[in-house]
């Protein structure tokens, strides 16, 4: 269940991070720009997905993951 959820986690960041890429380069951003701000979103959105879906599925009791 937990791979599962990585991948939808992943695949959520992938789509996101690609659409802030293709607006900043629509937007005027030059492409190495442009794909350093995809990176960006990418790397943002994943390491805060897997942060909400550690602190969801915590044990409160004992402080450590289910």
């Amino acid at each position: 269940m937990r791979s599962m959820w990585a991948a939808i986690i992943m695949l959520g960041a992938l789509v996101a991070g690609c659409l802030v890429g293709i607006l900043s380069w629509l937007g005027g951003a030059n492409p190495p720009n442009a794909i350093l701000a995809a990176g960006a979103s990418f790397y943002s959105l994943t390491s805060f997905g897997f942060t909400v879906f550690e602190f969801l599925t915590r044990d409160p009791a004992s402080g450590e993951s289910a």
